[in-house]
């Protein structure tokens, strides 16, 4: 569970040269549009609660519950980083934030350049960049949902040491955690490919209102149309789980 939104946190921040900008006002939490019928929610049962040990020492124990939820051979590989729940959770709240994760999550870099092409309109973005991004979009789709719920309930004293330490009041979390999959569900990816133009060394998004979108935004936009199509279905599978399972509240 600690990997389903860092990854979807980390999958795009890197922009369009490779390198970081200034991250956007924060967003505020916004509703999910409909799109399409999703997956019936997991049944909810009783979870039995787990004998966790302090967030400073529960890397070993993270990495292992965590590494069962998948069998995708790159899953296993994200987990050989050190503070995974206070990661996870930092991740978190940025995404909640509308900025960009990217102190939290260096090791999710896509593999290849950037690349652009020629179309009718000017310079665009090359389709074959948004293959950079499939197997990690793979490998985050793999997970099993039932699973993810319930160890996301059990790990949640650890989520809540994590986000107390960043400021946040006791038992706020979940509310957390439901903006962020609310901010990564409303993005409405545009028709088409962008148009981009190069400024020095960046290229920059043509359409000023596309340019004017939060860091989150731009972050699904760079997957491509089908890969962000996958990882919004996953999400509000995940979404509708929690909300099923008490974990998060509706908003």
């Amino acid at each position: 569970m600690v990997l389903v939104v860092v990854l979807l946190a980390a999958l795009g921040w890197w922009w369009f040269s490779g390198r970081d900008t200034d991250p956007a006002p924060p967003l505020g939490p916004v509703a999910a549009p409909a799109t399409g019928a999703a997956a019936p929610p997991v049944a909810s049962a009783p979870i039995e609660p787990l004998d966790l040990p302090p967030l400073e020492e529960s890397d070993g124990m993270v990495s292992t519950l965590v590494g069962a939820l998948s069998s995708h051979p790159r899953w296993a590989g994200w987990l050989v980083t050190d503070e995974l729940a206070a990661r996870f959770v930092g991740s978190v709240a940025s995404v909640a934030a509308g900025v960009s994760p990217a102190a939290q999550v260096p090791f999710l870099a896509p593999e290849g350049p950037f690349t652009v092409r020629e179309g009718p309109g000017g310079t665009e973005i090359d389709p074959a960049s948004y293959r950079r991004y499939d197997a990690l979009t793979e490998a985050f789709v793999s997970f099993e949902r039932d699973a993810a719920v319930r160890l996301f309930q059990q790990l949640m004293p650890l989520f809540e040491d994590a986000h107390r330490q960043l400021g946040f009041p006791p038992g706020t979390f979940g509310v957390t955690m439901a903006t962020a999959l609310d901010n990564l569900l409303a993005v409405q990816l545009p028709d088409g490919v962008p148009a981009v133009e190069l400024d020095v060394q960046t290229y920059l998004l043509s359409d000023p209102a596309l340019e004017a979108w939060a860091p989150i935004e731009k972050q699904l936009l760079r997957l491509g149309p089908e890969n962000a199509t996958r990882t919004q279905s996953k999400l509000r599978e995940l979404r509708d789980d929690l909300v099923a399972a008490g974990a998060i509240p509706r908003r």
